[in-house]
Order: structure tokens, then C-alpha cells, then sequence
């Protein structure tokens, strides 16, 4: 089960975050969100721990619990499944050029080109 932890101090690092859930049981992954200009902590983690029922005791017993001056609030996120491949899928093809070539042209492009602006084929 995947938590996201928030209202965390910016001095938390991903140590006491271990700390803070191992009592509860087994963590597979604990990771703390970084702000990369000021190498500290933006308040938020992400916990994950294999068996349920230590998890929902962990979010029970923590939630709403004071750490310093900050409250933290658990939510549980839900489980996304890696994305599945389509066996009938289209085999790669090559890109077909950019221009139409049903034309009756034979498929030529014709480039828009400015006239030079001559004072004397005005009429003078």
C-alpha cells in the first residue's frame, strides 16, 4: 500500500521517514520530495509498505500526528498497473512525405515566391 505524506518540516530527510513508519512494519520504498534550488525537503513523501494490514495501522496511528510544529496528513495512493502493449498493434512504417501525391501536378509543391517590387514596371 502507497501513502503520500504531507505537511512535513523542511529539514525531514528520508531517514526519518523510515524511522517514522518502521515500528508499523516492513517499508519497501520511502522517498521525500525535493526542492532543487534549495535542497530541502517541500513538505511532501511517499511511503510504501508490502502488507496491508500494517499499513492501515500505520496510517491510523499517524494520522493527524504532530512532528515540531508541523501536522502530518497520510493518503493513500492508488496503484497504477504498468502499461500493457497491444499484441495487434501496427508494425512501424515510415513517415509518408508531407505533400499530396494524388495531385495532378505529380506531387510538386509550388513555393510561394515574392514578386521584387520594381518602381519602373508600374507603368511609368
Amino acid at each position: 500500500m502507497r501513502f503520500t505524506v504531507t505537511g512535513l518540516p523542511k529539514d525531514f530527510t528520508e531517514t526519518d521517514l523510515e524511522e517514522l513508519f518502521l515500528p508499523f512494519g516492513r517499508i519497501t520504498f520511502a522517498k521525500i520530495y525535493i526542492d532543487p534550488l534549495s535542497l530541502k525537503s517541500r513538505g511532501r513523501g511517499l511511503v510504501e509498505m508490502p502488507v496491508a494490514e500494517q499499513a492501515e495501522t500505520a496510517m491510523q496511528q499517524l494520522q493527524a500526528k504532530q512532528i515540531g510544529e508541523h501536522t502530518i496528513k497520510l493518503k493513500v495512493e492508488p496503484y497504477k498497473q504498468p502499461v500493457q502493449h497491444q499484441e495487434n498493434r501496427r508494425p512501424f512504417q515510415q513517415r509518408q512525405p508531407s505533400f499530396n501525391t494524388n495531385r495532378e501536378d505529380d506531387g510538386l509543391r509550388r513555393r510561394r515566391t515574392r514578386m521584387p517590387l520594381n518602381r519602373s514596371s508600374f507603368g511609368q
